[in-house]
C-alpha cells in the first residue's frame, strides 16, 4: 500500500458517505470541534476515506466543517474499510464501548444486535458491565473482546439475561442509595436469582428492610457478604450464598451445569 498520500481539498461535502458500521456522530463531538476551531483556528487535519468516498476517519470533522462552510482536506485510501475504521479507533478514547456495540450491530453480527438491544432497554438503569454479566454470567467480561467484535451471546443468554435484568429493576431503589461500586451488588444478586436456595421474595424482603445497613463495597466478595447477612437475619436455615458463589467458580455447585446447559449457550 501507498504510503505517500496525496492531499485533496473540497467544498462538495455530499461527495462524502458515511460508513457502515461507523458510530453516529454526537452534537458534543461537533461541538468540541467547533470550539476548537474557534480558539485556535483552522488547522488542516485532513479526514481519510476509501475509494468510494466513505469516511473512515474524520466525520465529525466533516460535519463540523459542513457546518462552518469550511474547505475539507482529505485523503483516499483504496481498499479500506470497516476493519480499518475500528483499528484506527480500537487504543483511542474518543470511541465509547456502546459505539462498538452498535457498529458492530449495525452490521448484523447477531450477538451485538441482542447486546445493543439489552443496552437499549437497560442503559438508564444499570452500567453497561452490569448488562454484560446478566447476559453472560461472567464477572470480568472483557471489554476489550467487546471492542474487537469477539463477543458471543446466543439468544437463550440474550433473553435470560433480559428477564435478570428486569428482575434486578426491583433492587435499583436499594442499591443506588449505597453508592460507590453498585455493580457488584447487582452481579451477586444476579447470581442469587439462580441459586435454587435462595428463595428470591425473601432476598427482597430482607434487602429492601435492612437497606440502610448496607454499606458500599469494593469487591463482589464484600457484595455477597452484605447480602449474605441480610438474607439469614432472623432466619432459621441460614443460606451460605458465598460459598455456594465459590463452589460454582470451581464448578462444583449443584446448579453449575444447569446455568451451562445448553439451554444457556
Amino acid at each position: 500500500m501507498e504510503t505517500n498520500f496525496k492531499v485533496m481539498v473540497t467544498n462538495d461535502y455530499d461527495m462524502f458517505k458515511r460508513l457502515e458500521g461507523n458510530r453516529n456522530v454526537t452534537e458534543l463531538r461537533v461541538k468540541k470541534i467547533t470550539n476548537s476551531i474557534k480558539d485556535v483556528g483552522y488547522v488542516m487535519n485532513p479526514i481519510i476515506v476509501n475509494e468510494k468516498n466513505e469516511v473512515i476517519d474524520g466525520q465529525g470533522r466533516l460535519e463540523t466543517l459542513r457546518r462552518l462552510e469550511l474547505p475539507v482536506y482529505y485523503i483516499v485510501v483504496e481498499g479500506i474499510g470497516r476493519k480499518e475504521c475500528i483499528a484506527m479507533n480500537i487504543n483511542q478514547t474518543n470511541w465509547r464501548l456502546y459505539d462498538y456495540i452498535h457498529s458492530y450491530a449495525e452490521i448484523g453480527i447477531v450477538s451485538y444486535v441482542y447486546l445493543l438491544d439489552a443496552v437499549k432497554a437497560f442503559q438508564k438503569s444499570f452500567r453497561l458491565p452490569v448488562i454484560l454479566n446478566a447476559i453472560t454470567g461472567k464477572i470480568d467480561c472483557s471489554s476489550k473482546a467487546v471492542r474487537e467484535g469477539r463477543f458471543i451471546c446466543s439468544r437463550e443468554e440474550y433473553e435470560r439475561g433480559k428477564e435478570i435484568l428486569s428482575w434486578l429493576m426491583q433492587f435499583t431503589p436499594i442499591i443506588e442509595r449505597v453508592k460507590g461500586h453498585t455493580e457488584f451488588y447487582y452481579m451477586a444478586l444476579n447470581f442469587c436469582y439462580s441459586d435454587p436456595e435462595v428463595d428470591n421474595a425473601r432476598l427482597y424482603s430482607k434487602m429492601s428492610t435492612l437497606q440502610a445497613s448496607l454499606i458500599p463495597v469494593t469487591t463482589i466478595q464484600q457484595a455477597f457478604e452484605q447480602i449474605e447477612d441480610a438474607y439469614n437475619d432472623h432466619a432459621r436455615n441460614k443460606v451460605y450464598i458465598k460459598t455456594n458463589y465459590r463452589k460454582y467458580l470451581d464448578g462444583k455447585f449443584a446448579w453449575y451445569e444447569v446455568l451451562h446447559s445448553d439451554k444457556y449457550q
